[in-house]
């Protein structure tokens, strides 16, 4: 339409005559007939595209996220011992490889099948009605027309990537967030704060990188498509004083080359993340596919029927994965027969805490055996190991739901009402908890 507007108001100007006006009239009523029927098949074939794509890509990223954080909650406690595994790095991991996979599927892949129709679409169109010459010289510089689209595309997108670099710095305020109480109390708000900014220098030494390359990137992109430009004006202009084409022509395959460009390099602008991606990708399969020494998701194990709950230390040495040069226990035997009351006493790191681990079975020691009436730990199905142990903390942990379902975590079957009152008056807690106004189905948190 832009064609034959441009030759019938340049060919009235020239001749002067009405024809050409009339002309125009009759080609605009069918231009814009056919944009609003083009415009009704678009809004129905984009809208069935967005909404397959991007619920395929929902889909894509809850499920690598489920199988993310199962394979998380399967890793033993050695695991979150390393440095590497910080609750505020694997938080953000957990948050983010899932959204980088499905970055380039869902929509991704829809803008790619879009811009193959386009650009089969856009040589239909030029090598018909518009030059076949001057579509094989923009077919020449197509190449570089996608690449100036897919550098201004990546330049556009690139303030949404989370960085790599700001792990450390998420794990760092995760850790001193969790742990407010203690870095209050030892008066280090100023320590913390100076050792944030700290980390903050490497994102920000990446970031000055980046917006250098990104600022010749873009330069270099908007040369590419006005260079285009001027070639094709260049070379189609003698075509057009040579009298080989018109000038409708000209218009219409430089509309049409260059609306395929625009869409294929926007598509193939995703194909950036893929390095992202996969990286993202082989994390999360390598986690799943990563065998922890003591897996609580194994179904294999005793079960005992009976259970006295006679413990007992043979010849245990420990010493703990992310410190194999300290050895924490060497040989110690000790038995504590079944109802008694046994109190470990003894200096910071003697051991008193390896004990209660070693029970709980979160390791294995490196020598000797842990007993449970006479059967060792690692003979015993680990899950029914531990739901015959109650553990309590030092420090409160309250996880988010009632009062109600905090009591009731851990039990395999779904407790009565008043079984977990009863159980919160064997802790003297009934008293306070219905004094609050919803009771048992208050939301606790720490004070």
């Amino acid at each position: 339409m832009v064609a034959s507007m441009t030759t019938a108001y340049t060919n009235y100007q020239t001749f002067g005559l009405q024809s050409y006006l009339d002309h125009l009239s009759s080609d605009i009523t069918i231009y814009g007939v056919c944009y609003i029927a083009g415009a009704v098949v678009l809004f129905f074939t984009n809208a069935t595209q967005s909404f397959c794509f991007r619920y395929m890509a929902e889909k894509l990223t809850s499920r690598l996220r489920d199988i993310h954080f199962s394979a998380l909650c399967r890793q033993n406690i050695g695991f979150f011992d390393e440095k590497k595994n910080a609750t505020g790095a694997l938080a953000a991991d957990l948050s983010t490889n899932a959204t980088k996979v499905a970055m380039i599927s869902g929509d991704s892949q829809g803008r790619v099948v879009q811009a193959a129709f386009t650009f089969i679409a856009a040589l239909v169109i030029s090598f018909t009605t518009g030059s076949w010459l001057l579509t094989l010289v923009m077919l020449a510089v197509f190449p570089l027309l996608i690449m100036g689209q897919i550098i201004r595309m990546k330049h556009v997108r690139k303030g949404n990537v989370l960085s790599d670099e700001l792990a450390d710095v998420g794990a760092h305020a995760s850790e001193a967030l969790t742990n407010i109480r203690t870095v209050v109390s030892m008066g280090l708000e100023q320590s913390m704060t100076e050792k944030f900014n700290d980390l903050l220098e490497e994102p920000l030494a990446s970031g000055r990188r980046e917006a250098r390359l990104n600022g010749v990137a873009l330069g270099f992109s908007s040369f590419i498509v006005f260079a285009t430009y001027a070639l094709v004006f260049w070379y189609g202009g003698k075509l057009v004083d040579g009298g080989n084409i018109t000038f409708s022509k000209l218009i219409r395959t430089l509309m049409a080359i260059m609306m395929s460009a625009q869409g294929v390099g926007q598509a193939a602008s995703f194909l950036g993340d893929s390095d992202n991606a996969v990286k993202a990708g082989k994390a999360i399969v390598a986690l799943k596919n990563l065998e922890p020494p003591i897996d609580s998701f194994d179904e294999s194990g005793l079960r005992p029927t009976q259970l006295e709950g006679k413990i007992e230390f043979k010849n245990v040495t420990f010493r703990y994965p992310t410190r194999p040069e300290i050895t924490v226990l060497k040989n110690y035997n000790l038995t504590i027969e079944a109802g008694q009351t046994v109190a470990f006493c003894g200096p910071s790191g003697g051991g008193k805490s390896t004990c209660v681990s070693l029970i709980e079975r979160f390791y294995d020691p490196v020598e000797g055996q842990v007993l449970l009436d006479g059967v060792d730990t690692k003979e015993l199905n680990l899950n029914w190991l531990r739901s015959q142990i109650g553990l309590v903390g030092q420090e409160p942990t309250l996880f988010i739901g009632t009062i109600a379902e905090n009591i009731a975590y851990g039990l395999t079957e779904k407790p009565t009402q008043h079984d977990i009152e009863e159980a919160a008056k064997m802790a003297n807690a009934h008293g306070f908890i219905t004094k609050f106004p919803d009771g048992y189905n208050t939301q606790p948190r720490v004070l």
